[in-house]
């Protein structure tokens, strides 16, 4: 789930239904009620979830679904997490293995990939594969060495993958995401720079080349680039021209 549609949600949550705590939030989410963001807002807004009554069969029910998102794989691991510190040994054990079951369902599809791969050769399964790969890194946000391994993973497989198929716009865009999140800037820049060779105007590649400044403390390149865009910054979202007008502050 992006951050416009967490954004969105803040915007319009006053005509929907109003959960008083996190779980009830879960609940309107698996009863198709609210979007999933809910449960972001409530357990990040109201007392840390470990201080609520934690409904473990609402988390089983989510857990069971095989087509859960990243954004839903991403909440249940910060649940999770929270709950292995449990001084139940049950519910413990429960979160851990529920971590594991997360992450086995990822493993699965990347060895499915690699096998489709071998089989039919079509280089389309290397990204899918990094797809896998990248969002395995984004769930392990607090184990760093690990999450840095899957970066490292999926940057690996869209090097392949563009040695196999021509890079797209869309393909260039995740890439830099990669090395964003891993904060290899200096080979972001390099590629970035590739990216704006093929794509001048492109508004989001801009946008990255300003992140990537950004991380850099180049704060007088961020300026200039975003200065670039003073033709389309009406039609930004709202939240990104807020992050944006924070960067342009920066000294």
């Amino acid at each position: 789930m992006s951050d416009a549609a967490g954004f969105t949600y803040l915007i319009k949550s006053r005509e929907l239904y109003s959960p008083k705590t996190p779980m009830a939030a879960l609940k309107a989410i698996e009863e198709g009620l609210l979007p999933d963001y809910a449960f972001v807002y409530k357990a990040n807004s109201v007392h840390p979830l470990i201080e609520e009554p934690i409904d473990i069969e609402a988390i089983e029910r989510i857990l069971s679904r095989k087509d859960n998102d990243l954004s839903t794989n991403q909440l249940l691991i910060v649940i999770l997490e929270r709950l292995l510190e449990s001084s139940d040994g049950e519910i413990a054990l429960f979160a851990a293995e529920s971590i594991n079951a997360i992450e086995n369902r990822y493993n699965e599809r990347i060895e499915t990939l690699k096998k489709e791969h071998v089989s039919d050769d079509d280089p389309l399964h290397l990204k899918n594969i990094a797809v896998q790969f990248y969002e395995l890194a984004l769930i392990n946000e607090s184990r760093r060495s690990i999450r840095n391994f899957y970066l490292f993973e999926a940057y690996s497989y869209m090097n392949r993958y563009g040695r196999e198929a021509r890079f797209n716009r869309e393909d260039l865009i995740f890439t830099l995401r990669i090395l964003i999140t891993l904060r290899a800037l200096k080979l972001a820049r390099n590629v970035i720079v590739q990216a704006l060779n093929r794509f001048p105007d492109d508004v989001r590649l801009i946008l990255l080349a300003a992140e990537i400044e950004y991380y850099r403390k180049n704060f007088s390149q961020v300026h200039a680039l975003i200065y670039r865009l003073k033709d389309s910054w009406e039609s930004l979202p709202e939240e990104e021209r807020q992050s944006y007008s924070l960067w342009l502050k920066e000294r």
